[in-house]
């Protein structure tokens, strides 16, 4: 009985977002009676426009997990998209070649992110913001910052459905693998709890570094397919307009850290994308514009930030007053 209530509860934890989201905003423009009304029709769209977010969240959760934070995840996929996707084009390549040398692009982009955090040792925010502008400026710089443009053909076809959902699918197992059953998963772990404990218990802080970047790096690569299947278009990046698509994601990995208390890892960021996207198509209904769904997102990244760090505090506070009253009560059993 216990059991089935705890799986009950889960279930409600990992559902409770979601279904908030939805029933807020079905509320607000029935109530106001809005132009554009939400309901149930817009789910489906919901669902075949998620992978960009799902796939570049669970890249930055790699590093987030061992609070690395990586602001050019948005600068490699469109990197990935405008130059592999212009030599896929040019050459007629078949969409499974595109995306093996997607994840190549990625894993390339982000080993360079990576081993100069590792080999500087500077804030990993700073290097990322400086490997950001890198990219960026490459992606101008190539074939005249002229982008890429992909309307037709097996490369934009591959990024949709249902070929998308199944890459999604399995990056997904590959993430929970490795993440959960494979030694780097462990060390991911280790890191995370305490950094110092973890390089005195002789693990290889570069190496997992180094590792972790370039695992992230697959997912932003293969990022580049539904990015080119849902705009077609993929302007040149500069002035950290590629952080955007970063931001984006960055939401959702805050609101999975919560939602995961209730599941695991890889269902709580794609319940989180859903979430967010859906409140995405929920602000636009009311009328916000781009600059007030950035202000929203802001806000929310804030608040979240915020409670991370209590809950934080909450929990070390706990941990630090029960070793006390164990040590209390070992003393008095001594005495």
């Amino acid at each position: 009985m216990d059991k089935v209530k705890k799986i009950l509860i889960n279930i409600a934890g990992t559902l409770a977002f979601p279904v908030i989201v939805f029933v807020v905003f079905f509320a607000v423009t029935h109530l106001a009676n809005t132009p554009s009304v939400f309901s149930f029709n817009l789910i489906p769209n919901v669902v075949q426009n998620i992978g960009v977010g799902i796939l570049i969240a669970l890249g930055m959760s790699v590093n987030m997990a061992t609070f690395r934070i990586d602001l050019s995840a948005g600068a490699v996929t469109t990197l990935t998209a405008i130059v592999v996707g212009s030599i896929a084009v040019d050459h007629g390549w078949p969409g499974w070649l595109f995306m093996i040398v997607c994840m190549v692009s990625g894993v390339i982009c982000s080993t360079f992110n990576g081993a100069v955090y590792a080999f500087l040792r500077l804030p990993s925010m700073i290097v990322s913001l400086g490997v950001t502008m890198v990219l960026e400026s490459i992606t101008v710089l190539y074939r005249g910052g002229k982008g890429v443009t992909i309307l037709t053909g097996p490369i934009r076809e591959f990024g949709g459905a249902p070929t998308i959902f199944i890459i999604l699918i399995l990056a997904m197992i590959v993430f929970h693998v490795v993440m959960e059953y494979t030694g780097f998963g462990f060390d991911q772990k280790a890191f995370a709890g305490n950094k110092r404990i973890a390089v005195d218990n002789g693990k290889k802080e570069r190496k997992n570094v180094i590792i972790s970047y370039a695992f992230s790096g697959i997912f932003f690569g293969l990022a580049a397919l539904p990015y080119i299947n849902y705009f077609g278009t993929v302007d040149a990046a500069s002035n950290m307009s590629s952080a955007s698509v970063m931001f984006d994601a960055m939401l959702p990995v805050l609101i999975g850290s919560f939602i995961a208390r209730f599941s695991n890892q890889v269902i709580a960021i794609v319940v989180a994308v859903f979430s967010m996207k859906m409140m995405s198509y929920g602000l636009i209904c009311c009328g916000f514009n781009n600059t007030m769904q950035n202000v929203v997102s802001g806000v929310m990244i804030i608040c979240l930030v915020f409670i991370s760090a209590r809950i934080a505090a909450g929990e070390h506070k706990k941990l630090v007053k029960g070793r006390i009253n164990m040590l209390n009560e070992k003393r008095q059993t001594a005495s």
